[in-house]
């Protein structure tokens, strides 16, 4: 794992689409996203979602998704600015998403759904307007997939008292 996330800073296109594949996948198992965590190698997938590159981009949301799936790096996570930076790529409300764009707010949503699950990324996605987006795309979206999405994030929020109200 530790060559992988020193290959993440290269600014080559495929080094960084295989490096991103393999993180997906490491990132399946919880020591693996322990180990991903201590490396320090979040912010560096967080910035990643900012690549010109679609591909990469798309990659590291995957990335982030695997990786929510234990608390601490929720956590993590956040505090790289990956929760703000995931409900970005959320339409505003009542536009339509771009068939090419389906995948990716896809992905968003199932990592914003895993960090919903921490009560400080409740707070934050509540602050930066992300429950009207969710229930935006809930609402409009004609993709039983990106619903489905949706309606994951909002159950996940619902643990918290200020988001039911």
């Amino acid at each position: 794992v530790k060559g992988l996330v020193a290959l993440l800073a290269s600014s080559e296109r495929d080094v960084q689409l295989n490096v991103l594949g393999a993180l997906t996948n490491l990132a399946l198992n919880d020591a693996n996203r322990v180990e991903v965590r201590e490396l320090k190698a979040i912010p560096g997938v967080v910035a990643l979602v900012d690549s010109p590159d679609d591909d990469v981009s798309k990659k590291s949301i995957e990335v982030l998704w695997n990786l929510s799936g234990i608390d601490e790096n929720r956590v993590a996570i956040r505090e790289a600015g990956g929760v703000a930076k995931l409900l970005q790529l959320l339409p505003e409300a009542n536009d339509i998403i771009p068939e090419q764009w389906q995948n990716r707010v896809a992905s968003a949503l199932g990592a914003i759904a895993n960090l919903a699950l921490h009560p400080d990324n409740q707070v934050a996605i509540r602050e930066s307007d992300g429950l009207s987006k969710i229930v935006c795309i809930l609402q409009t979206s004609n993709s039983p997939r990106l619903r489905e999405r949706a309606a994951n994030c909002l159950e996940n929020l619902a643990f918290n008292q200020e988001c039911r109200e």
